[in-house]
Order: structure tokens, then C-alpha cells, then sequence
């Protein structure tokens, strides 16, 4: 990424990652799935057709990728994760037909759905599990009855761990996955004309305790695939949020205008990502975040100017300019230093965009001569790059209303819904969403749900100016 933001260094193109995960990464894949018992003999024509089904799964899902997660798409990281969830439990069940046979049902199938949907997408888990379910199937003599219960059981587990924010939330879905693989287990035993009890009651309890080994093997592995993969989970997310983080902590003592102005742009950008069906907690924890780079110059921001002295007196627009645009690269130097995630460095480098800085350029006209407006401007916007995500263009627009909320005098809801009005105009006119996937439905969402949210905190402020200046010309017409 550029612009304060470099991304790792890469040791080969992603676009060969991206190849050889398709025409090298489903070989050793085909070679599980065949797995011949050794005393029956290498069949390569079988083996043949089972390497073009593994080829055409990888080729199915590099182009999933390609059309419907662009952002994803581009990081190696997704598909070496999608590569090794699929090669882990197609091993895993590989490994069980060493056991007896009547234990397949205790297969963590629902493991994959929990992996992915964390880490990636809730679509993208249901799509791999659903062909992890046929390899499977494969491994196990093409039993339907398997890829039925194993398909199943991956889509309850994408399904219940939607929207869990919290660890513990998943022990839960280990109970929801366990149930429901004792009805489908009831289903199989009685279409495959089942009649001893026994068979129903130990497989049904196999199919339970599956479920609750996914959740409990999910709570083991999800920490090391965050830490391997450089990915920030929902639950890594809210161990951020909590208020004795060094960082929060420090930003509340050395910048307490903007501590106080983070706060209330995470209850903004929260409620307005819950409206659009965006990622409320991502939303909070990056506007907590967003202006940590202020803490290297605290006394340049209004917010923390309690005594009155504006050191922005002493210097020239120019120099202003230069000190408010770059809290956002100082933002990201704090940041590494406190190893927050990479989603965490977006909002922090994203929340201005290239937005113009227009306070000093105004001061500018006034002080210097400009052959070319237009082209001034760009001195003075800041360097971006702008919003790419749905929750940080939500960050932008909270940051910039929330700030000139608080710099009223006397803030009513008029005068909030025409700065409001105006904010939202001037940010879409100067393209500063363009990248970011914010419908024209959903920024009028975002304007609405902020509106309400300050009606709320100033519905008692009503603007009594004009009854006065009508009390005193009456009094002085007597």
C-alpha cells in the first residue's frame, strides 16, 4: 500500500502464488484423496480423475475469489489459508479410516466453517466446506450419505457462527453443530433402513461430540492462524476494545480532547455499521484507533488546546498544513510499534482520504499568491490514500461530522443537519468514497443514523436566538 502504508515485502508475485496454489497445491491434495490401500494396486487412471476433480476445485474457488472478493483475491495469504484448511481435514479424514469405520461421524467437519468464516467470509466458509464435504465423500467410497452429513454440517456451522463476537460465543455453536448432527445421523440411519437402536445412539452421540470438538478445536487452532496469516478476527478485535489498552490509555492521559472525540466517533460509526450491515465492532475499534498519530503533536488539535494557546499563530499555513496531514503516518509508526493489525493501520491511514486541509489552504489565499488555485489545492490535501473498505468510509464521515459538531457554539439539530448536509456533499463531490464500496442507499443510511444518534445527545438544545431578538424589539417598541 502507499502512502504511509507499505504492505510486506513479498518474496514472489502474488500472481505466481496464485498459480501455484491452482497447478501445484491440488496435486499433493489428489494424492490424500486417492491414497490407495498398499496392498491394492496404483490405479493412475482413477488417480488421473481424481487429480482433474481436486484441479477444477482450485479453479473453481481461485475464481470465486477473482469475481466476488477482488480484495482477498490480491493476498497470497487467503488462498495458502483456504489451501491449508482444505488439506487439513481431507488428511483428517483420511486418517480416521485407520479407526474403525462407524467413527466417520466424529469427524470436526464443522471446523472449517468456523476457521473460514472468522477469517475469511461466511460465503467463501460455506463454498470450501462444501467441497471439502465432496473430497471427503471421495475418500469414503463415494458415500452421498456422507457428503450429505458433512455438507450439513459445515453450512450449521457457517450458519451459527455468524455475527459471534466473542470466544465463548462458540462453545455455544459447538452445542447448535452437536444437535443438529444427531437429526442428521437419524436422518442417514433411517434411509439406510437402520433398525438397531444402538447404531442410532452411538453414532448420534459421535455426531454431538463432533460438534463440540469443532468449537473446542476452532478455540485451540484460530489463535495460531490469526498469528500465521496476519489476520484480525472479530474476537482478536474486542480484546482491542477494551479501555486499558496501553495505547487507549495513553491517548486518553497525553490527548484527552481526542481520547473523548474517539469515543464518540466509535458510537457513531458502530451504529451507522449496524445500519448498513457493515462490521459494527470493526467499525468502533478502528475510530478508537484512527487518531492515535495526534499524541506526537497533541497541542496542534483544537480538542486538546485547553489553555488557550494555538501554537498554528506561530507558523505559516504552509508549515500547519504539514503537521495536522501527517498524524496519520505517525498514527501507523504508533501502531507497528504496538503491533495492532494491519485493518486497524487502514483506518488510521484512510480516515482523511486526500481530503483538502481547508482551513489553512483558506488562510493560504489570503497570505500567498496562487497563479493556479487548483493545483495549490493538492498541496494541501492530505496524502490518503482514500477509504477502501465499507467500515472506514464510515469512520471518515463520522470523523468529519463529530468534528464540526463539537466546534459549534451552540449546536442545535438544524445547525447539525445542515453541517451534516454539507459534510456529505463535499465528500462524495471531491470523490473521496470512490473506492470505497458505500452505496448511494447506504451513505443516506449513514446520514440518517448519525442524525439520530444526535438528536438524542442535543434534542433539549433548542435555539431560542430569534424569540429573544423578537422579546427585545418588542420591549424597545414600548
Amino acid at each position: 500500500m502507499q502512502n504511509g502504508l507499505s504492505s510486506p515485502k513479498r518474496f514472489l508475485p502474488h500472481k505466481f502464488l496464485q498459480a501455484l496454489f491452482v497447478f501445484a497445491g491440488f496435486f499433493p491434495l489428489a494424492f490424500v484423496v486417492y491414497a490407495p490401500n498398499p496392498l491394492s494396486s496404483f490405479n493412475v487412471f482413477k488417480f488421473g480423475g481424481v487429480l482433474l476433480f481436486c484441479l477444477f476445485v482450485f479453479l473453481f474457488l481461485e475464481r470465486f475469489l477473482f469475481h466476488f472478493y477482488q480484495r482477498l483475491h490480491k493476498q497470497p495469504k487467503y488462498f495458502v489459508l483456504i489451501y491449508s484448511v482444505i488439506f487439513l481435514m481431507v488428511l483428517t479424514s483420511r486418517l480416521m479410516l485407520f479407526i474403525p469405520h462407524s467413527l466417520v461421524f466424529l469427524i470436526p467437519i464443522s471446523l472449517s466453517a468456523m476457521i473460514l468464516s472468522l477469517l475469511a467470509t461466511p460465503n467463501i466458509s460455506l463454498l470450501v466446506g462444501t467441497f471439502i464435504s465432496f473430497l471427503i465423500g471421495m475418500v469414503y467410497m463415494n458415500d452421498i450419505t456422507l457428503f450429505f452429513y458433512f455438507f450439513m454440517g459445515n453450512a450449521v456451522g457457517t450458519f451459527s457462527t455468524y455475527k459471534r463476537y466473542k470466544r465463548a460465543e462458540l462453545i455455544t455453536c459447538g452445542y447448535i453443530i452437536g444437535l443438529f448432527n444427531m437429526v442428521f445421523i437419524l436422518a442417514i440411519g433411517l434411509y439406510q433402513g437402520h433398525m438397531d437402536v444402538t447404531w442410532f445412539i452411538g453414532n448420534m452421540f459421535l455426531g454431538f461430540i463432533g460438534g463440540i470438538l469443532s468449537a473446542m478445536l476452532s478455540l485451540g487452532i484460530l489463535p495460531y492462524f490469526e498469528g500465521v496469516f496476519n489476520i484480525a478476527t472479530t474476537q482478536s478485535l474486542l480484546e482491542l476494545s477494551n479501555l486499558d489498552h496501553p495505547l487507549l490509555k495513553r491517548l486518553m492521559l497525553r490527548t484527552p480532547g481526542t481520547y473523548q472525540h474517539s469515543m464518540m466517533v466509535g458510537n457513531l460509526a458502530e451504529a451507522a455499521a449496524e445500519a448498513v450491515h457493515a462490521d459494527p465492532i470493526l467499525a468502533r475499534i478502528g475510530a478508537y484507533f484512527h487518531d492515535i498519530g495526534k499524541m506526537k503533536r497533541p497541542m496542534f488539535y483544537t480538542e486538546n488546546q485547553f489553555s488557550g494557546d494555538n501554537p498554528h499563530t506561530r507558523l505559516s499555513p504552509r508549515m500547519s498544513k504539514m503537521v495536522i496531514a501527517a498524524h496519520p503516518r505517525d498514527g501507523v509508526e504508533l501502531a507497528t510499534k504496538y503491533k495492532l493489525p494491519d485493518i486497524i493501520k487502514k483506518f488510521i491511514i484512510e480516515h482523511h482520504g486526500t481530503s483538502l486541509v481547508s482551513f489553512f489552504y483558506t488562510q493560504a489565499l489570503h497570505t500567498e499568491a496562487f497563479e493556479d488555485c487548483e493545483s495549490s489545492k493538492d498541496e494541501f490535501r492530505y496524502p490518503g490514500p482514500k477509504p477502501s473498505f465499507k467500515e472506514s468510509g464510515i469512520v471518515m464521515l463520522a470523523d468529519s461530522v463529530e468534528a464540526a459538531v463539537r466546534s459549534m457554539d451552540k449546536p442545535t439539530l438544524q445547525k447539525i443537519e445542515h453541517v451534516m448536509d454539507t459534510i456529505f456533499q463535499t465528500k462524495l463531490q471531491d470523490g473521496q468514497l470512490s473506492e470505497c464500496p458505500l452505496s448511494m442507499r447506504e451513505i443516506y443510511t449513514i446520514q440518517r443514523t448519525f442524525y439520530q444518534l444526535f438528536k438524542s445527545i442535543y434534542h433539549h438544545r433548542i435555539d431560542y436566538q430569534e424569540e429573544i431578538d423578537a422579546i427585545i424589539e418588542h420591549t424597545k417598541s414600548k
